[in-house]
Order: C-alpha cells, then structure tokens, then sequence
C-alpha cells in the first residue's frame, strides 16, 4: 500500500523549519555545536547537551570539530528520516495520501510512532478524521504543554487533511536568523557557547573581586548578554523554531 511512499517537499520542509539548520557556514556548510543553550529551563532528566549538526543530526559520528557540507547534512536527514519512513510501513495498515504520509513521518522524526498508539489505532481502523484530531494530543515535552510542540502538531494535522500540496510551510524567525549568525561569527572566532557562559562568569567573578564601576558593568553586561541568548533560544523552542535533538526527539 505504502510500500513505494516517500517524504516529499511539503514533509521534508515542515521537518526542516522545524528542527533548525545549525550553525550555518558562509558556504552553506554547517559546523558541529554542543546543545546545551537551553539550560537549565528546557533539561529533561539524562539531557546534558549532544554534539549536533545540521538538521538536528546526532551519534558518534558527531563530535567537536565536526564540520558538514550542505549535501552532507540534507544526506544525513535523509536518512534518518528513511528510517522513519519504515516505521510508518510497517506500523500503518491503511492506505496513505502522500501528505497523510509526510505528516506521520514528521511525527515520527519528532518523537517517534511508539508513543502514538493512540493515533494509529484510530487510522488503522479507517478513522482518518479522528486519527489527525489525535496530533493534537502529542504536545507536551516532561509532562509540560510547549508552544512549539502544539504549533507543529497543528502543522502536522493541516498537512494530513490537506489534499494538495501546501503553499507555504513554517518559516525560522528573525531572531533565529540573528541569533545563526551570532553563532556563525563567534565560531568564526574559536568561540563556544561554553566559553561564552565561562566568560561570562569569570567576568562576573573578577568584577565583583575588583569592586570597580568599570569592571562591574564589563561583568553584568558579559552576563547580560549571555542569558539574553539562552532566553531567545528558549523562546524559539517554545515556538517550534529550534528543537534540541537530545531533548525534543525523547
């Protein structure tokens, strides 16, 4: 039935707005970043912060230093969501639309089909419309409603009803925009988000030690700036614009 699917442009894309193209290189390239912008606030129990690249690409063959072509990354989200592709064979017995298909297997890269037993139920019993109302119920993250989650499953369950490819597809914000090209520039640099934090707190340290007006505001501002960054991820977390690997796909 679905055997000969694919993931076509609408899934491939709601995947990729979704999970975020990090960090981006002036070639298109990507260089491997430790995930770990979203602490304390987002950290799941076991979250400490994966070396990741691309599309949300983790595992052994990512480590410090990792730098990817573009053609490298696409390839690399490529296969896994074909894994996921499987999944979804193997687990739906109805016949699928091309975008019924793509939605699934958005859901499936994002947190996988062994936690929706709810909704395969429903459609392998034929029930289509109740099967893209059950999206809906896979919104929380630690037994926590997330913004981002509630917006992708509604993007999910769009595509499942739409007959036609769609138009448009969720687009990055404009702080992620700015905030890719401030990881851009301090990578350029030799820059972690580690030593952005270290500094950060050094500064802070050797103000408070020196008591001097000058070296207080280089320290709150240090920091400032710092927890500024680790703020605007969050928020884009919440709103389904940057989704970490080790955190999003448990």
């Amino acid at each position: 039935m679905n055997d000969e699917k694919h993931i076509a442009r609408a899934g491939l894309e709601l995947i990729k707005n979704f999970e975020g193209y990090l960090t981006r290189l002036p070639d298109g390239g990507c260089r491997a970043y430790l995930d770990t912008l979203v602490r304390p606030q987002l950290r799941s129990k076991g979250y400490g912060g994966l070396w990741t690249i691309g599309w949300g690409s983790t595992g052994p063959h990512v480590t410090e230093g990792t730098t990817w072509s573009r053609k490298q990354a696409e390839e690399d989200l490529l296969r896994l969501i074909r894994s996921h592709e499987e999944s979804v064979k193997s687990k739906v017995k109805v016949e699928l639309t091309q975008n019924q298909f793509d939605a699934i297997t958005s859901l499936s890269y994002n947190m996988g089909l062994g936690k929706a037993n709810g909704l395969l139920s429903k459609l392998n019993r034929g029930d289509y419309e109740g099967a893209a109302d059950a999206f809906l119920m896979y919104n929380q993250a630690g037994g926590v409603v997330r913004r981002g989650l509630v917006r992708r499953r509604e993007a999910e369950r769009a595509l499942f009803l739409n007959p036609s490819q769609p138009e448009t597809v969720p687009q990055a914000s404009r702080k992620l925009r700015i905030l890719e090209r401030l990881r851009l520039f301090l990578a350029g640099l030799g820059i972690t988000w580690a030593g952005v934090e270290s500094f950060a707190s050094d500064m802070a340290q050797w103000a408070h030690d020196h008591s001097t007006f000058v070296a207080i505001g280089l320290g709150v501002t240090a920091w400032l700036v710092f927890k500024w960054v680790e703020k605007e991820s969050v928020k884009d977390y919440e709103e389904g614009r940057y989704l970490p690997s080790g955190y999003a796909n448990e």
